[in-house]
């Protein structure tokens, strides 16, 4: 990428987008606005007049974002499954693990993206209308593969959001459409990567949209609709891949008429392991950075202990997690102890900083539990791997509608009772912690003298402002009460 590309692609508003966001405020400095109404109504007014100003633009540019963020996932796809295939044929490049996360932490280096970039800074890119460096991109995908070679167990669902986010980023710096534009466009890049991935655009859909967790004015803006456009996008990109089909047969039709209170059980299990993994992960990241202020001391330290749990048997949880999805489904034996060392192993690769996703370990998670907890018991084993996977998913995501809505894109509509029983229990202890709370796996703490977890989480303004909050900060923007060094922030992921 060039200079003046790379200056486009990373800095903040310019030109037209200040002049848009001076409109923007101009009824709180002008006082044309008596009520946050008003000005809500007004900001709602602004985008559909900038949609319908630039039509082909803002629908172009999902398109592409979808497209782009579609083709990304379906490469990074097939990278991870000859990396996770190399490991499985000879496991000794376990060994091998520091010497390949040290040339992951150097291929951020050479492409000059910042390695702490997770799918949390993505993420926040989209809630805060920020941009992200597309260099982002290219670093995950070699760097997921570099850890999946070397037998770690990362996803590729969350790198493919990186990569997608990144990408969609830099095509809406180039396009200049004012405020606004990273939060439509790197939302759009993520739902195309999800869609693609998963094979499930309206989970892809509602999964961004419970992750990026938009206020009510940003729900009712009219560029809403480019989410839909680039899900239609990937699709059509995962269709000329030679896309995945629907899942519904691997749960047969007669398991879904099994007992309401047998699925709660299961759904109970699998949340717990979801749950259970979310907390996990987090711990092992605060404690890492406790123990280690280099991150490249932290990844080395990380990898001798991966090694180490390969060494004693956890090597039967390296990958992404769907080869042991496949095998919980065919019904070969499974135990709560699989469960556990996929649970351990990914939570000590990613707590470590290694480089790759978390949600389809969280599905296999709950796949694996939900298939021992048939072997104990008798129930369907398609039944309850389906359930399992879809609560702990929900367990770990807090995001109970796209949930409900894989389980029905890949298991057909017979199953939706179930799913809503399942999505709706892990919903239960994902309220209070979950994989996308804040901006960083820190877990926050109550402060001193406070009982209010979210007061001790305000005050230590660990997370991102939450819809309610976003109208309060935009008033402090448009007021000039905003530090003017946030607003010359580099883009998130680019190394400084």
């Amino acid at each position: 990428m060039s200079d003046a590309g790379d200056a486009i692609g990373v800095a903040g508003a310019t030109g037209e987008e200040e002049r848009a966001r001076a409109a923007e405020g101009s009824c709180a400095a002008e006082g044309a606005c008596t009520t946050e109404g008003a000005c809500a109504s007004s900001a709602d007014s602004e985008g559909a007049a900038s949609l319908w100003r630039h039509p082909v633009r803002w629908l172009g540019g999902a398109l592409a974002c979808g497209a782009v963020g579609g083709a990304v996932a379906v490469m990074l796809s097939e990278v991870a499954r000859l990396a996770e295939q190399a490991f499985r044929v000879d496991i000794r490049l376990g060994a091998l693990l520091p010497l390949l996360v040290a040339a992951s932490w150097l291929a951020y280096r050479v492409l000059g993206a910042r390695f702490s970039t997770g799918t949390l800074d993505v993420v926040a890119a989209a809630r805060l209308d920020r941009p992200v460096s597309p260099r982002v991109a290219p670093a995950i995908v070699a760097a997921t593969a570099l850890t999946l070679v070397g037998g770690g167990s990362v996803g590729k669902e969350g790198a493919a959001l990186q990569a997608g986010g990144s990408l969609a980023a830099g095509l809406a710096a180039r396009l200049r459409l004012g405020p606004g534009s990273y939060r439509v466009m790197v939302s759009a890049g993520m739902v195309g990567a999800f869609a693609a991935l998963m094979g499930a655009p309206f989970a892809a859909i509602a999964f961004v949209v419970e992750v990026v967790r938009p206020s009510a004015r940003e729900l009712r803006d009219a560029r809403i609709v480019c989410l839909p456009a680039a899900a239609l996008a990937a699709w059509g990109v995962t269709l000329l891949a030679g896309g995945r089909g629907s899942w519904a047969h691997l749960v047969s039709v007669g398991s879904w008429t099994a007992a309401v209170p047998e699925v709660a059980c299961i759904a109970v299990i699998g949340a717990a392991f979801g749950f259970g993994f979310t907390i996990t992960a987090r711990l092992v990241h605060g404690l890492s950075k406790e123990l280690f202020g280099s991150q490249l001391t932290r990844l080395m330290a990380g990898a001798v202990l991966v090694v180490a749990l390969l060494a004693f048997g956890g090597w039967v949880a390296s990958g992404t997690g769907a080869t042991q999805i496949e095998q919980a489904f065919s019904g070969l034996p499974v135990g709560f102890s699989d469960a556990l060392w996929k649970v351990q192993l990914t939570a000590v690769c990613l707590g470590f900083g290694m480089k790759g996703g978390e949600i389809m370990p969280s599905l296999c998670v709950g796949a694996l539990a939900g298939a021992a907890w048939a072997h104990m018991t008798g129930a369907p084993i398609d039944l309850a791997c389906a359930v399992g996977m879809i609560a702990s998913f929900s367990a770990s995501t807090r995001c109970p509608v796209a949930a409900a809505l894989l389980a029905l894109e890949w298991f057909g509509p017979a199953c939706a009772l179930f799913a809503l029983v399942a999505a709706g229990v892990g919903y239960l202890p994902a309220r209070s912690l979950n994989l996308y709370d804040g901006l960083s796996w820190d877990i926050p703490l109550p402060a001193v003298g406070s009982s209010d977890p979210r007061r001790a989480r305000a005050k230590g303004g660990a997370s991102a402002p939450s819809g309610a909050d976003r109208p309060a900060a935009s008033r402090a923007e448009a007021s000039g009460e905003v530090d003017s060094a946030q607003e010359e922030a580099p883009a998130f992921g680019r190394r400084r």
